[in-house]
């Protein structure tokens, strides 16, 4: 597998470029979500719906949560794109079996208090629209260790939306989870409902 790394010139820019790249292609981004504690490592479950995810956690990281970024991208991706490995990307290859290293390192990372470990528990890319979100069984391996550290597991929806704008505007909806986290299907069943919430909310928008 890949390892993540923080390249003291990479990943700076990496923050700087995904603050750039949103100002420029959404006409605001709107966060939901009451402050988190300043203290202790972030496990982030988000939906999985662009090319934009990564950066959109990364300029909610860097306004709202002040963590080290790390994202897991398939082992494909990141060979093909090397220069995320710099800037906290590290890899799994599904299937195989360096997957359960991946996760392992994914867990390991948690016990650093400083770590935002971002993970897209569905796996893969999916549609805006398609809901309920069902979450992998490797997951389980990761929230087996957030069950027994400090860290703080949160859900985030990501939902861009037009209305009446030119550029899309962009919610960042974030919840923290305050259930056990040893149960996968629980945890599934309670990012379900925070996703029916959020999408409730998001379609009273109006412009």
């Amino acid at each position: 597998m890949i390892k993540a790394s923080h390249h003291p010139l990479v990943y700076p820019f990496f923050l700087w470029y995904s603050r750039r790249l949103i100002r420029r292609h959404f006409d605001r981004v709107n966060v939901v979500g009451d402050a988190l504690p300043t203290k202790g490592a972030i496990l982030l479950l988000a939906n999985h719906i662009s090319w934009w995810d990564g950066f959109w956690v990364a300029f909610l990281n860097t306004k709202h949560f002040g963590r080290l970024f790390h994202v897991m991208m398939t082992e494909e991706q990141l060979r093909k794109h090397p220069y995320f490995s710099r800037c906290g990307a590290f890899s799994i290859r599904k299937g195989h079996r360096s997957q359960v290293e991946s996760l392992a390192y994914a867990a390991s990372l948690l016990d650093v208090p400083t770590s935002l470990v971002l993970l897209f528990p569905q796996g893969v890319i999916h549609s805006l629209y398609q809901a309920p979100l069902h979450f992998e069984r490797g997951v389980r391996q990761v929230l087996a260790k957030a069950a027994v550290t400090d860290c703080h597991v949160v859900f985030l929806l990501s939902l861009p939306d037009y209305l009446a704008t030119r550029k899309p505007s962009l919610t960042l909806y974030y919840e923290r989870y305050a259930g056990p986290c040893d149960n996968l299907e629980q945890v599934e069943t309670a990012y379900q409902a925070f996703q029916t919430r959020c999408l409730t909310r998001q379609s009273l928008l109006v412009e």
